[in-house]
């Protein structure tokens, strides 16, 4: 896959650094991803967590999504909240990469909090704009708040405003 598994294990390694190899087991029908944490044998990559296993896809999304868009919904099932800001930050790099947009959704405080601290120790905020629906409760319609800069998102986040 054109010299890219190195890089799949650099991301992979954001949230779990023991992770040293992948290894795929051809298990008909399917074959099946095992991973190398310096235990005695491989195990099988669902053994660490729902986290790794969605990384993964996604870092495999990015690859086939070159040049275009990725849409991932709920970005945050399946991760830790203490790993968010860092799977962001590989999110970041995934899309620089491969150029490719990014559309994610989350109705979690968490993921939003770490999206904007990846984004804001990077000095990215240019490339990272959060976008809120919401029902006007005068009209009914939904309107879009958003928030395209470092000082609008810090200001809602610092006054509590509702950001999901």
């Amino acid at each position: 896959m054109d010299g890219y598994s190195d890089d799949i294990l650099e991301c992979l390694r954001k949230v779990d650094p023991r992770i040293k190899r992948l290894i795929t087991i051809q298990n008909p029908p399917t074959p099946m991803v095992y991973v190398d944490v310096g235990l005695s044998r491989p195990v099988p990559m669902g053994f660490l967590g729902d986290g790794i296993g969605r990384l993964l896809s996604m870092a495999l999304a990015f690859h086939n999504a070159r040049d275009g868009a990725i849409l991932i919904d709920e970005v945050e099932n399946g991760i830790h909240y203490s790993k968010l800001e860092a799977i962001w930050e590989r999110i970041d790099w995934l899309s620089r990469e491969f150029n490719v947009q990014v559309f994610a959704t989350t109705h979690s405080y968490e993921c939003v909090k770490a999206a904007h601290a990846a984004f804001k120790h990077a000095e990215l905020d240019d490339d990272f704009s959060l976008m809120r629906l919401q029902r006007n409760h005068k009209t009914g319609q939904i309107e879009i708040i958003v928030y395209d800069d470092n000082e609008a998102l810090d200001y809602a986040m610092e006054y509590e405003r509702e950001v999901r």
